[in-house]
């Protein structure tokens, strides 16, 4: 080929298929260079060449002057023959024709350039290449010089020769670099293959830490380097790229290397070594290269450098400086990098919610004015689990197709993963979609058979603090491999070796200090996305047994352990309803919850439970079945305890005739439900319905269980709060210590029924006026149930109120109302405006008004709670009846005042 320096040059791009984004990068690089004189040659501006794609390649190639080769990790592959057979046949083909003009022209190569897009590697060059002047484009000045390379005009031309002249010597220092104060703004000699992210959000945190943590070595002399890791698409790179742009002015020296393979890594040092101009950038042997790059890390100061994509940290120890003198930094999806010296690594985790949105609205240059937009797209970023790159792959579709988020949304509740793979990441540098980031993880992780079990196991279980007793106590519910391996197994380190493959990729995070782990929701996505249905359905069924096994039996004792499971209970609930799961554990694990949250005071929470595990009992057991009529029993009692009197009773009666007649009168389930309607009978103020059955629950429970059982002593403390409701406190007395006695000492002092009967017992001494004996109780009581069962729980807010009303009546009106309105305001956010406790608050808080004189304050309070306690209780329940009495005083005294 010969040049005419009278025509503009004429030149010929080979380029892989990678993507259409990739093809269009490629295509405005052509046409730029077309804008500025170049005869560009590319397949793109062709339909269907007649002599084929084949010989017009061969002519192309020919002809040209000059041929660009877009160096891609596809491109590569496909150039050294690495690629799946049947795909890549233009590059194959160009490459082959490529090769044999470099053949033949022995070690000259004037015609074939490499050329590194943004995002690109010098490991991706071709190995005839590697020793070619390549030019990376992803600055303004790797185009110049690739224009004057094209156009033959050199940055600089040679002045005259001018004489040799004789130098002193001059001794030598240990450093390469100085850190005079001025010599700062020289330009920073950096080789970073990625531009700065414009949509870069949040991360402030651990920027700062990762330069704090950098600096203090400096300052120490220990640069082992840092390292950052978390989860494929958590944003560890772009993470890395921000530090190098924040914090350049610290730098003279910014070096990249992709740490995935050891040609990445050798690549990696000969690119360092030829922006340093090392003797040794050309050596035959890359180790030449590699040596010689470390030994100026070891001896000069002012540099960053990165290893992104450390995986396998092993491999690094090849290529890691003895005693740097300057910044390391690694960014990995592995989580131990002790053999290179870094103990404590930074964990890069999921997005802020308020970044995620920050960066949804920044990336897709939308305005947050519209609040049903806004909504969607917080719940557009939970869906996400906060992912950097999931969120960049939703953006991209909305900014693409003009999409509202509530409109994205809606579509992602439906089709999850497939509408996400719509759109690939466009930017962020993000090698791959969620679909596909951890896909090599996965294969790594399938070797182990326990380890891939687990992984489809966390798929279908709440994402956050997944026990780690779930994994062992359940195993024998979790299929084959686990039983096998986690079941039966005494070794304490099983389960954690069984959890290492997942943590080698950060698939999950291992919390030692609460032993649970955690696992990403789009993890979770994947991993079910990749079985079919019915294996989801098999899983699913798999985890709710588990679960159902698990779950502690829930008495005060076990809540703490209760409480760990209570998100994947949760879970379970819509897995059981998705697939009609009717098998004996899942009634058992509805029923069980349901209990636990009635416990805990959360009744709206156990009422779905308890009405699902009453249906089931009731279509799959039948009406009369023991398991049945327990499900009835604890429905009635939340209902009583939500004031839904109307709701309670029927069941409660419905109960109890069945019992009687298929248990007996004296079975410990019938005398239950007997005291239960008791309860109901004096809270709906019905007194003489609820004494008998108080009587006969007690004689018959004294005579089967014994005067010692708590059940009896239960029944002793529900008739003296029916005496003392009514007045009859020298009936109550004894029956309150009596029971308060049996329960300190079979239950202990803190269990909530002991608290229970010292809360009776001191209200009985302040409705006798005996104020020293109920104050110290109260006391005692409100601070062991704050400290045992929590602020919020109904019998603490009864205690609270207890107290109040004492100091109310003690004229203690200052310490009182605060109480008062503290019960108030959270009986109505935790029962409800209606519930009969709320109502009772208002009318203390009423009371309380006055007898202060403040009737302008208590007139509306006695309103309200009358116009409540009449639809809710009835207008001839006492508690009606005092409310209404208590008003027409206050009228009376209002009426009084106004005379005055």
């Amino acid at each position: 080929m010969t040049k005419n320096e009278t025509r503009p040059p004429t030149v010929f791009i080979s380029y892989s298929h990678d993507s259409p984004e990739h093809a269009d990068r490629v295509l405005e690089l052509s046409d730029r260079l077309r804008a500025d004189g170049i005869d560009c040659i590319l397949d793109q501006y062709e339909d269907s060449p007649a002599e084929g794609w084949p010989r017009w390649m061969d002519r192309q190639i020919q002809e040209a002057d000059i041929v660009l080769m877009i160096c891609t990790p596809t491109y590569y592959r496909r150039v050294m023959g690495k690629e799946e057979p049947g795909t890549g046949h233009g590059v194959l083909w160009e490459s082959a024709i490529i090769y044999q003009y470099i053949y033949n022209a022995g070690t000259l190569n004037t015609q074939f350039i490499p050329i590194l897009l943004e995002g690109a590697n010098i490991a991706d060059i071709p190995t005839p290449l590697q020793s070619a002047t390549y030019y990376r484009l992803s600055t303004a000045s790797g185009y110049e010089e690739l224009y004057r390379r094209l156009t033959h005009q050199p940055r600089t031309l040679k002045p005259i020769l001018g004489t040799l002249r004789a130098l002193p010597p001059r001794e030598r220092t240990q450093d390469f670099i100085t850190d005079m104060p001025g010599e700062r703004s020289l330009e920073v000699i950096e080789n970073v293959p990625y531009a700065r992210n414009p949509y870069f959000t949040g991360r402030d945190t651990i920027l700062h830490d990762l330069h704090e943590a950098l600096s203090k070595d400096s300052a120490t002399a220990l640069t082992q380097g840092h390292a950052i890791f978390g989860l494929g698409g958590i944003g560890k790179t772009q993470t890395a790229i921000e530090y190098t742009h924040r914090y350049r002015s610290n730098y003279r020296f910014i070096f990249w290397i992709r740490a995935d393979t050891e040609v990445a890594l050798q690549a990696g040092c000969v690119e360092i070594a030829k922006l340093l101009d090392l003797t040794e950038k050309d050596a035959t042997n890359p180790v030449d290269t590699v040596q010689a790059v470390k030994l100026w890390l070891e001896h000069a100061s002012g540099w960053l450098l990165i290893f992104d994509n450390a995986d396998d940290p092993e491999l690094l120890k090849a290529y890691y400086p003895r005693n740097p003198k300057g910044h390391i930094l690694l960014t990995s999806r592995a989580q131990l990098f002790d053999t290179l010296g870094i103990a404590r690594p930074l964990a890069l985790e999921k997005m802020q919610p308020e970044e995620a949105l920050t960066f949804l609205y920044t990336r897709t240059g939308r305005a947050q004015s519209d609040p049903t937009e806004k909504h969607a797209a917080e719940q557009l970023a939970t869906e996400l689990g906060y992912l950097p790159l999931a969120l960049e792959q939703a953006a991209a579709y909305i900014t693409v197709k003009g999409a509202r988020f509530q409109d994205y949304l809606a579509s992602f509740q439906r089709q999850h993963l497939a509408l996400l793979n719509k759109a690939q990441p466009r930017t962020g540098e993000y090698p791959a979609s969620v679909a596909s980031t951890w896909a090599l993880n996965f294969l790594e992780v399938e070797q182990d058979p326990v380890a891939a079990d687990i992984l489809r196991v966390s798929a279908f279980l709440s994402p956050d603090a997944i026990p780690l007793e779930l994994l062992s106590s359940g195993a024998s519910q979790l299929g084959p491999e686990l039983a096998g391996a986690l079941a039966t197994s005494e070794d304490p380190l099983a389960l954690n070796e069984a959890l290492e493959p997942l943590t080698r990729y950060s698939l999950i995070r291992l919390d030692v200090d609460t032993q649970t782990y955690s696992i990403h929701r789009m993890v979770q996505e994947v991993v079910k996305d990749q079985v079919g249905v019915e294996e989801q359905a098999e899983w699913a069924e798999r985890v709710v047994r588990a679960v159902a096994q698990s779950f502690p039996e829930v008495d005060y004792e076990t809540w703490t352990r209760c409480e760990r499971y209570i998100p994947h209970v949760l879970l379970c609930a819509t897995h059981i309803d998705r697939w009609s799961m009717t098998f004996p554990e899942t009634r058992n694990l509805l029923n069980e919850a349901g209990k636990y949250f009635y416990q805990r005071g959360q009744y709206r929470e156990a009422e779905p439970f308890l009405k699902s595990a009453l249906a089931m009992c009731e279509r799959v057991l039948g009406p009369e079945h023991s398991e049945t009529l327990s499900s009835l029993n604890n429905l009635a009692l939340l209902y009583a305890n939500q004031g839904k009197y109307e709701l309670a009773e029927p069941l409660f009666q419905r109960a109890l005739e069945t019992r009687k007649r298929v248990l007996g009168l004296e079975h410990p389930d019938t005398l239950g439900t007997v005291n239960n309607l008791a309860i109901l009978y004096r809270n709906q103020g019905k007194y003489e319905e609820a004494e008998p059955l108080y009587q006969r629950a007690l004689e018959t429970r004294e005579r089967v269980l014994g005067l010692e059982h708590p059940d009896t002593a239960q029944t002793l403390n529900n008739l003296a709060n029916l005496y003392s409701v009514q007045g009859k406190y020298e009936l109550a007395g004894p029956l309150y210590q009596r029971a308060l006695e049996t329960y300190e000492r079979v239950l202990g002092l803190e269990h909530p029924d002991t608290l229970g009967i010292l809360n009776n017992l001191a209200e009985l001494y302040r409705n006798q006026g005996k104020y020293e004996l109920a104050e110290p109780l109260f006391e005692r009581a409100l601070a062991t149930r704050e400290r045992v069962l929590g602020p919020e729980h109904p019998n603490t807010l009864s205690s609270l109120l207890n107290l109040a009303i004492l100091y109310s009546v003690q004229g203690k009106y200052e310490l009182a109302e605060p109480l008062f309105q503290r019960t108030l305001t959270t009986r109505e956010r935790v029962l409800g405006l209606e519930h009969p406790d709320t109502l009772n608050t208002i009318h203390n808080l009423a009371n309380l008004y006055g007898v202060q004189g403040k009737y302008e304050l208590a007139e509306p309070l006695y309103q309200r709670a009358l116009e409540a306690s009449k639809q809710v209780l009835g207008p001839e329940h006492p508690n009606t009846i005092r409310v209404r009495n208590n008003y027409a005083n206050l009228l009376q005294k209002m009426k009084q005042r106004r005379k005055q």
